[in-house]
């Protein structure tokens, strides 16, 4: 049994009645031996975070408001921060601990066959004074607001980072072929075609856009990394587990697709303007 510990970071402890610990939770970390606590016990469950941050394991010793718990389980992985910072106990020992006898803040009801939410929130509201009861549809309508706001930010932001990196992938590849039009002009006047400058400047301005693509795609990996571990509390391991997660896929290949496209684009109207000024008129330039 390791030492005892205490909880640096903020916890959520959730009072849950003995055999029905799957209505909020996920399931148990398979492979360490844990369980879920038994009737009345001091006996906790476990997020995953906690157990990594404070290195606790089944077996470890706790202290919460001066009570000592034996951790007899921990959840599996997850992104949820709520999971991850979970404490679960028996619902009568959370009323004890924190001094809320026989006060329950939430149910969870399940309709019968052929009764709808709607029909028994209604009559939920009718019998019981002072309970909301919410449907499926109506706790999503509550939260809604929230994710349309999220989406907005987070589209603006997509938004101005691309036009910010089309900015400076078009200087970029705008420098790169001024400075290397000498070049350019030599291989033109030893017999090279229009049509293998034109793939040579392409090629250029394409791998600079694919170069610049790659490194944003790991700077913005990394940035996210960052804000999930120190905002969002979860550790690396789960966020390498939950890593395709993170990185959206479908975007990815999106945005590389449209680097690509922009970058055949724009090579192929800096190669045409470089032809139409001539070999000559460019060597004469830089002497």
């Amino acid at each position: 049994i390791s030492p005892e510990k205490r909880f640096l970071p903020t916890n959520i402890t959730v009072g849950i009645p003995c055999g029905k610990w799957s209505v909020l939770t996920g399931p148990l970390e398979p492979g360490k031996g844990g369980r879920w606590p038994k009737n009345n016990s001091k006996e906790v469950v476990i997020g995953r975070y906690l157990a990594d941050w404070n290195n606790l394991t089944v077996g470890s010793k706790i202290v919460i408001r001066g009570v000592n718990f034996t951790v007899v389980g921990i959840l599996s992985p997850s992104l949820s921060s709520v999971l991850s910072y979970m404490i679960i106990m028996p619902l009568k020992v959370a009323q004890e601990v924190y001094g809320y006898h026989g006060i329950v803040h939430m149910f969870i009801v399940e309709p019968m066959e052929r009764v709808s939410e709607e029909e028994l929130a209604e009559r939920i509201e009718e019998e019981i004074l002072n309970v909301d009861a919410l449907t499926t549809e109506e706790r999503n309508q509550l939260i809604e607001p929230l994710l349309n706001d999220f989406r907005k930010w987070s589209t603006a932001i997509e938004i101005l980072s691309f036009i910010i990196g089309s900015f400076f992938i078009i200087v970029l590849s705008l420098i790169n072929v001024y400075e290397r039009r000498r070049e350019i002009a030599i291989i033109d006047c030893i017999g090279a075609t229009k049509h293998q400058l034109i793939l040579i400047i392409i090629f250029e301005v394409v791998f600079l856009c694919l170069i610049g693509g790659a490194i944003g795609t790991v700077l913005g990996l990394l940035s996210s990394f960052i804000m999930l571990r120190w905002l969002g509390k979860i550790t690396p391991n789960i966020l390498l587990e939950h890593i395709w997660v993170v990185i959206n896929l479908p975007t990815l290949i999106n945005v590389f697709a449209i680097l690509l496209t922009m970058g055949i684009l724009l090579g192929l109207i800096l190669a045409v303007g470089m032809l139409r000024k001539g070999a000559v008129n460019i060597l004469r330039d830089e002497i």
